[in-house]
């Protein structure tokens, strides 16, 4: 990995990025940083027909460097719990736990992607949406 593209990819993160804590399945949390992003609804072929499906949850995206302190050696795997850090702009609070096998879909390979589900607050709800004021 060049230099160069480590450390546009980082002051991407500090920019776009917002601090969370990652804890692999039984291990302490570990500070991180994160870009959230939301699955796109660009859906999957079904059954090999050809035919696009919407994806049934609102599926939440989030990536992490490959270097990022917290992953050490290791590489997120389903299980791990993501929790975003109370000063984010967005989804600020909130625990994720990684669904799907993470992937590394950018063209350098410098990014963990994960499929991820907002696990339920104290009054059994998930994520930003619903809560007062939300459909019943």
């Amino acid at each position: 990995m060049s230099d160069f593209r480590r450390r546009i990819l980082d002051a991407a993160y500090r920019v776009h990025g917002v601090d969370a804590a990652l804890a692999f399945p039984e291990a302490a949390p570990a500070p991180c940083r994160v870009i959230i992003t939301r699955d796109s609804g660009e859906g999957q072929s079904a059954a090999g027909m050809g035919m696009m499906m919407r994806p049934v949850a609102d599926a939440v995206l989030l990536r992490l460097r490959v270097w990022e302190p917290a992953l050490g050696d290791a590489k997120p795997v389903r299980g791990t719990l993501i929790a975003i850090g109370p000063d984010a702009p967005i989804r600020a609070n909130e625990v994720f736990e990684v669904i799907a096998e993470p992937r590394r879909l950018d063209a350098g390979r410098l990014e963990w992607t994960c499929t991820v589900s907002a696990l339920p607050d104290e009054d059994g709800e998930e994520g930003e949406e619903g809560g007062e004021g939300g459909p019943p």
